[in-house]
């Protein structure tokens, strides 16, 4: 009796685990792949505006992306300042980033740098 309780039991949490994972990955939409990189940091203000930082496979390039279409398309911009830890955003032009030794600003999107 106490083996088919264990066997009942068992199937039943499977059963809800089956379920849970199933309604939990259709959540969840791919925004960038097959691409080339190592991607670290990422931070958005709703579904559509993110800012992410991405070191290059091959070449170590490090840069940011950012994207205003919720990831359909990315814009780059190359970054110079090695070891990105942190990224915030507030909209789609203002956003900070921190490295290992310092803090950078942008007020216009990441064309340039305080």
């Amino acid at each position: 009796m106490k083996e088919l309780i264990r066997y009942i039991l068992f199937a039943f949490i499977l059963l809800i685990g089956m379920n849970s994972s199933h309604s939990f990955s259709q959540d969840w939409e791919i925004q960038a792949e097959g691409l080339a990189y190592n991607w670290s940091v990422i931070d958005a203000v709703d579904s559509n505006i993110a800012v992410a930082y991405a070191i290059e496979n091959t070449t170590g390039q490090q840069s940011l992306f950012r994207t205003l279409d919720g990831g359909k398309t990315w814009q780059i911009f190359p970054w110079n300042d090695w070891g990105i830890i942190d990224i915030s955003i507030t909209d789609s032009l203002n956003f900070w980033v921190i490295t290992y030794k310092n803090i950078y600003y942008s007020s216009n999107g990441g064309s340039s740098w305080n």
